[in-house]
């Protein structure tokens, strides 16, 4: 939801966000994403275990199906038709969907993830106050510079819905990064693959890299860009003229945001 918090920190602080770079995320949750979240929601409350939310263990079989369902919207249609999860160590789809998905998943919190989602659903950059309730004018109210990205294939923050945003942001560019992997690739691209005789311990995100190519050509210049993949946020300094800094990866899920630049 990092994307989402971009644009929110543009518009309540404008006189101190100089440049965002949101990607992959709306200024408000579209009603397909809200169907996807709800459709979250029931596979993992329809559990028994979950209890209401009282439980005392993690509803296992509810947190699988919340995996599962995640399964298919997180990448896309070419992701599961070329078989790009043999690219990440795994041997079958159904090995790929435990392994991965399962797993991921598995560790997590239930209600943490309810809370997630609930926040997610009420993302609208138009409830800000003092902006008028109007998405159209909390938009254009941003004074921020921002290149503004899509993913190709991203089910959910779409390319139309995430343009039409950009069309009301003053000093915005938008730009679509070519990927075949949904919103998810650069997750599923980075996490460690099986161990081998040939796989390396991880693998570089296509996405990451086309985000920080983009921000350099454009010469955005920013101190610290935030990339978060759920609950990891990496930060990276990014200076023009120079390779990535060190990474720093910790629990949290403030992501994908552009923070102020240098000049």
């Amino acid at each position: 939801m990092g994307a989402q918090q971009a644009y929110q920190w543009a518009a309540s602080h404008p006189t101190m966000v100089e440049r965002i770079a949101p990607f992959c995320g709306t200024a408000k949750t579209t009603p397909h994403n809200a169907v996807f979240l709800q459709g979250l929601r029931a596979a993992l409350t329809a559990d028994a275990a979950w209890m209401g939310g009282d439980y005392g263990e993690q509803p296992v079989l509810g947190m699988r199906a919340f995996s599962r369902v995640y399964a298919g919207w997180g990448l896309s249609q070419p992701f599961y038709k070329r078989e790009l999860w043999r690219q990440m160590g795994f041997d079958s789809l159904a090995d790929f969907l435990t392994g991965f998905w399962e797993k991921r998943y598995g560790r997590r919190d239930a209600n943490n993830l309810l809370s997630m989602i609930r926040t997610w659903e009420l993302n609208d950059l138009g409830a800000t106050p003092g902006l008028g309730g109007n998405l159209e004018h909390a938009l254009g109210a941003i004074k921020a510079k921002a290149t503004i990205m899509a993913g190709q294939t991203d089910l959910y923050f779409t390319v139309e819905d995430m343009k039409a945003e950009a069309a009301y942001v003053p000093e915005a560019r938008f730009r679509v990064i070519p990927s075949s992997g949904g919103t998810w690739r650069a997750q599923a691209s980075t996490r460690p693959t099986r161990s081998s005789s040939n796989a390396k311990s991880k693998r570089s995100s296509r996405f990451d890299q086309a985000l920080m190519r983009e921000a350099a050509v454009q010469s955005l210049s920013f101190d610290v860009i935030c990339i978060s993949f759920s609950t990891s946020v990496v930060l990276r300094s990014l200076v023009p003229g120079s390779s990535p800094g060190q990474e720093t990866a910790e629990p949290g899920h403030c992501g994908k945001i552009a923070a102020r630049s240098q000049s």
